[in-house]
């Protein structure tokens, strides 16, 4: 079988206001596969950049170990690993109490691609085909979950107060929960994966990303695209990202499953106190004056019909047709955790 053959390309940038670069990442071919990385480091200017450092180093460090059988299981056990040294680094050293990282893994494995993150730096798949920009995974943040619930638009996450408040993240406990892909992904032929860090994806939209994407450019202009948004857009934050090319796949048709928000309409705002008032108040009133038409009667008349007259009606069933239609992700056999 034919292998999966990429081209990669990765850039960071300190952007327009921080002081300092927090972000890491890195690629490099492993026994497992070709590992590409993407780190958001916080806690302070030491601390982030010494968490995401650490993070890259330990996962690196995990998959060039051995060659593992259950990506998987390698997967989640790599972010358990660097989750682990970065709290004990921390106990270590007081100054960099509270440091963490988000992290985005992505494995390139023979016909196949294997992916886990934690926190809100994020992977997408730009399928060629279609032309069309698809989130593989979803933030594991308090926005997001207003957004799920439907609570928000996802356009007021942008400005929300609590956009930066993320759920998880490596150095924060022990108990890590990494969300790990369930099943694989198999990429067609000129699919491109982004693997970012919120600098980018917080500054610049989806369709934007996919306008720059879907542009015939060549990779490294692609990147320099990507990376001229993010400043226009206000270079907030620190802006990672790495762009990973299908150059050559076995697969005809790109296999996986989105996570792109659903598009959703806001819950409705409770109804004010003084205007439930004033409904109350509007009912008490309209119930005083039926009540109080004593001497006035409704009466209704009813038709009488003749004794030997027939009445016949002409009642006819009616079918309503009701068919619904689900796109089902092709799903195949893997190895469990």
């Amino acid at each position: 079988m034919i292998n999966i053959q990429t081209n990669i390309i990765s850039a960071t940038d300190i952007g327009l206001i921080r002081e300092i670069n927090e972000d890491s990442c890195h690629t490099v071919e492993t026994p497992n596969g070709y590992l590409c990385i993407v780190c958001d480091g916080m806690g302070g200017h030491v601390g982030g950049a010494q968490a995401s450092r650490i993070a890259v180093d330990c996962i690196m460090q995990f998959f060039f170990k051995e060659k593992y059988s259950n990506i998987r299981l390698a997967l989640k056990e790599s972010l358990d690993f660097a989750n682990l040294q970065i709290i004990g680094t921390a106990s270590d050293h007081s100054e960099l109490k509270g440091m963490g990282t988000t992290a985005c893994v992505l494995l390139v494995q023979d016909d196949c691609v294997w992916f886990a993150h934690v926190g809100d730096s994020r992977i997408y798949l730009y399928v060629a085909k279609e032309k069309c920009l698809h989130r593989l995974t979803k933030d594991h943040s308090y926005v997001q979950g207003l957004i799920d619930q439907g609570i928000i638009y996802e356009e007021e996450a942008e400005n929300h107060p609590d956009r930066n408040r993320i759920l998880k993240a490596l150095g924060i406990k022990e108990d890590l929960q990494a969300e790990i892909v369930e099943y694989s992904v198999f990429p067609a032929k000129g699919d491109l994966f982004l693997i970012c860090s919120d600098g980018l994806s917080s500054m610049v939209p989806d369709k934007r990303i996919e306008t720059i994407l879907s542009s015939k450019n060549d990779l490294q202009e692609k990147e320099n695209s990507l990376m001229s948004a993010a400043k226009a857009a206000g270079g907030l934050d620190n802006i990672t990202f790495q762009l990973i090319r299908i150059s050559q796949s076995p697969h005809k048709k790109s296999i996986f499953v989105s996570k792109n928000n659903p598009i959703k309409k806001a819950r409705k705002k409770p109804v004010s106190l003084k205007y439930a008032l004033l409904i109350i108040v509007v009912a008490v009133l309209l119930t005083s004056i039926l009540i109080g038409r004593k001497g006035e009667q409704i009466q209704i008349e009813t038709p009488i019909v003749p004794v030997d007259s027939t009445i016949i009606i002409n009642q006819q069933d009616s079918i309503l047709e009701n068919s619904t239609s689900k796109n089902i992700p092709i799903t195949h056999n893997t190895d469990s955790i």
